[in-house]
């Protein structure tokens, strides 16, 4: 699990502690959706939607330098080309388990950029 690269967050966002938060709000409020559709994806066997909510889920992590959650979605993308569904549970509880360790960091990061 590689959380958050505290060093490199805020200068992902250019130094900008505001937008740093207005973005990670979305995040925070969005996740939760994301990852509903990826397990609805999964129980349906619907190849083209896992591929394309681990896809949107890996570009918004990829914004918080959140490499594990960005490896595990990453990793659910290829699985959904294969239509390799046995495969992709397990990945979500991956994709879950990095998001576990990321959501509190990304918290404390907020709070902590102004």
């Amino acid at each position: 699990m590689a959380g958050i690269n505290r060093s490199q967050l805020l200068e992902q966002f250019g130094g900008d502690a505001d937008l740093l938060r207005d973005v990670a709000a979305i995040f925070l409020g969005d996740y939760r959706a994301r990852v509903e559709q990826l397990r609805r994806a999964i129980a349906a066997g619907d190849a083209g939607q896992l591929e394309i909510s681990a896809h949107t889920l890996k570009g918004a992590a990829s914004a918080f330098c959140a490499s594990g959650v960005v490896e595990a979605a990453r990793r659910l993308e290829l699985l959904a080309r294969e239509a390799d569904f046995a495969s992709a549970s397990a990945a979500l509880a991956q994709l879950e388990a990095e998001l576990a360790q990321v959501l509190p960091e990304l918290e404390r990061a907020i709070r902590s950029a102004g």
